[in-house]
């Protein structure tokens, strides 16, 4: 396999200035190296804990925003 970084970017904080925070994360991953099985047991840990497997986004809840 070829060697390729994946690069995953994500950011956290009020986007009006009001908190006291802003926390920004990276996620480096050489694609060369296999997470299948983390992924698995990550899948796995929701199931037992009957939870669903879809990402959360709580900006809408937090400015009371609904679907």
């Amino acid at each position: 396999m070829d060697r390729e970084l994946s690069i995953f970017v994500d950011e956290s904080g009020d986007m009006a200035g009001v908190s006291r925070y802003y926390l920004v994360t990276l996620v480096l991953h050489d694609q060369a190296n296999d997470i299948r099985e983390k992924v698995r047991r990550y899948e796995e840990s929701l199931s037992r804990a009957d939870l669903p497997n879809i990402p959360f986004h709580s900006e809408p809840l937090s400015k009371g925003l609904t679907a």
